[in-house]
């Protein structure tokens, strides 16, 4: 006695594993329980269950069951690690920055453009900690970038180091004067730090 509804039910998750992989593993492992509960019923009722014209015991019948768990959770494994690449993959064309590796390329990028855009990147992401260290290495390479200075106060303003950002304004301002970013920049941390004294 073969259920024409688990074949029915096979015959779907092979169709819903072509359009989402990880959903055809959940979907094998429902079907694999309702498959298991439905068997229990047949022999619990004292029927057999018959595959290809040859009856099988309950033993056999329960062997092949926790086989086709290990297919489902083997299919799972494959699909949840094909989903994982994928975002690692996605990650990787964003690198996280490096405070000792910052890559220097020879192309119609400018020098100081290579050494900030990871320090931007990282800033966007969060790492403050990590933007200031790879920060600080661009300075040293590019001592008389008004723009590091002032991204150097932006992340000490982050990490709570408002006197320290304060200098880095500053230093930005010395190095260019007409630098409106650093300019409003300084206004509106003294401003802050003022009101955070008093």
């Amino acid at each position: 006695m073969l259920n024409p509804v688990i074949v029915v039910a096979i015959i779907v998750q092979v169709i819903v594993s072509k359009f989402s992989r990880i959903a055809g593993a959940v979907l094998g492992y429902m079907l694999t329980t309702g498959i298991l509960l439905w068997g229990i019923s047949v022999y619990g009722e004292g029927n057999h269950i018959v595959w290809a014209d040859i009856p099988l015991s309950q033993p056999v019948f329960l062997t092949a069951c926790l086989v086709w768990y290990g297919f489902d959770t083997r299919a799972f494994i494959a699909a949840w690690k094909e989903i994982s690449d994928d975002s690692d993959e996605r990650l990787q064309m964003y690198p996280k920055s490096d405070p000792v590796t910052i890559i220097h390329s020879k192309g119609d990028a400018d020098e100081t453009s290579v050494y900030l855009e990871p320090v931007y990147v990282a800033r966007e992401r969060g790492e403050f900690r990590s933007a200031l260290d790879t920060c600080e290495i661009a300075i040293q390479q590019l001592p008389a970038s008004a723009e590091a200075y002032n991204l150097q106060g932006l992340l000490l303003e982050d990490l709570g180091r408002p006197e320290e950002a304060l200098e880095a304004y500053r230093t930005a301002l010395q190095l260019d004067s007409k630098f409106d970013d650093a300019r409003l920049n300084l206004l509106e941390a003294e401003a802050e730090w003022k009101k955070q004294r008093d």
